[in-house]
């Protein structure tokens, strides 16, 4: 039996299992079930009356748990799949625990395979709170929620899915949907992402220009690592033409075929451009002779597409470099939408 599936037996049966998620440790349980749900508060010596988030599959899903208008869908459009907790009222579908004394609960659609894939397959949502104790630090390792944890406490657990150190990534951004405009209730890595819609290369690079200009202060003392996400064609490249135009540097190409390009300049502010592509990367071992190291210096703009295969090294970059992440997408055949989060 796979773990996702001995994780759906033990939520069924209404026990509480330790997950990974795309920020940190979380305990699930199923959502639906007000007896799993007690359980799961007695375990974070939680305060009665105090909210709950839930994993949701998708947007369809959440529909059927929270009061969604047509204008706040378009809002999510640009943050999910992703590191945010949506605040919204409540349809009272699952245990009356989770809500707030508002009537209000949080939902959440992770940018996780595993937690999408348990979801999905579970059927229904779970529970998405951190796995600490109410009032202490969130755990990154199974190694550290053990050190922390009663020996009581632990036995309440029935399953612990050990992913390994995550990433140090904050909790989730949580976003109040409630009242008009929306409000930020806590803050996480991920802030609200700017959108713009590029018609053409030139806009496209123009887009990258202002960022590199809004943060060349920041990079006199500690380099910036600029994430790019997206399919083949949507424009990563085009991007960094940009940011190369702003430095001087008119000979910009893909550096698909050799990994990496370092560019060397005379500007004020940047000492050098690194420009990766990750296409062809298939073994993580590789990263071993690519320089990332040596390129995490003050002065240097690192820029890095097909950025979701260097997962594995984010801990690196978010304790050397300001990072931040774009996401380029096909809205038609000529038009891109460019989604930032700073």
């Amino acid at each position: 039996m796979g773990i996702v599936q001995k994780a759906i037996k033990v939520l069924k049966s209404g026990g509480l299992v330790i997950i990974p998620s795309d920020t940190v440790y979380v305990v699930a349980a199923d959502a639906g079930n007000p007896a799993a749900v007690k359980k799961l508060i007695a375990y974070k010596s939680r305060p009665p009356g105090k909210a709950i988030s839930v994993f949701v599959g998708d947007r369809k899903s959440a529909r059927k748990y929270v009061e969604i208008t047509p204008d706040q869908e378009n809002k999510l459009d640009a943050m999910l799949p992703g590191q945010y907790t949506m605040v919204f009222p409540s349809k009272k579908a699952l245990s009356p625990d989770l809500e707030s004394e508002k009537g209000t609960l949080g939902i959440r659609i992770p940018d996780n395979n595993f937690v999408n894939e348990l979801v999905k397959l579970f059927g229904r949502p779970i529970t998405a709170t951190s796995a600490n104790q109410a009032e202490k630090s969130p755990h990154y390792s199974i190694e550290s929620l053990l050190k922390a944890t009663s020996k009581s406490k632990q036995k309440m657990v029935a399953l612990i899915v050990d992913h390994g150190k995550l990433p140090r990534n904050k909790p989730s951004t949580v976003i109040d949907f409630t009242e008009g405009d929306i409000r930020i209730l806590r803050q996480g890595d991920v802030g609200m992402p700017q959108t713009t819609i590029s018609s053409n290369d030139k806009e496209t690079k123009l887009t990258a220009q202002r960022l590199l200009k809004k943060n060349l202060q920041t990079i006199r003392s500690k380099p910036l690592v600029i994430m790019l996400y997206g399919e083949l064609g949507a424009g990563k490249t085009v991007f960094v033409k940009g940011l190369g135009e702003l430095l001087g540097i008119k000979d910009i190409v893909s550096p698909t075929f050799v990994i990496y390009y370092e560019y060397p300049m005379k500007h004020s502010a940047v000492r050098k451009l690194y420009h990766y592509d990750l296409y062809k990367l298939q073994d993580i071992e590789e990263f071993a002779h690519l320089g990332i190291e040596e390129a995490l210096q003050p002065g240097n703009v690192i820029a890095i597409e097909w950025s979701e295969k260097s997962d594995h090294i984010s801990a690196q970059l978010k304790r050397k470099a300001t990072i931040i992440t774009v996401e380029i997408n096909h809205v038609d055949e000529t038009r891109r939408e460019i989604k930032i989060y700073e």
